[in-house]
């Protein structure tokens, strides 16, 4: 019998394959992302102080193709109904 499932799922732009917290990235596709750093494969610990990930955000954001997405508290409720459809 299966009593839970644990979904993830991940939004556009908000964890690039060369983020200083670490990825599961083996490629960076986007040129423009590519010239940010490399890829350190994994979670890094310690976790890179704020400001260095400010530094990156900052540089990263206008290199995408798109606005990045992020689940806030007017897109929780939406996505809550999309599951409480599907279970």
């Amino acid at each position: 019998m299966i009593i839970a499932y644990h979904a993830i799922f991940t939004t556009y732009g908000t964890w690039l394959p060369n983020d200083p917290r670490g990825s599961y990235s083996k490629e960076i596709y986007n040129e423009q992302l590519r010239v940010l750093g490399r890829i350190k494969y994994g979670r890094q610990n310690p976790v890179p102080a704020k400001n260095l990930l400010i530094r990156f955000w900052t540089a990263a954001t206008p290199r995408l193709t798109r606005p990045p997405f992020f689940i806030d508290d007017n897109i929780r409720p939406i996505i809550a109904t999309g599951f409480k459809k599907a279970v």
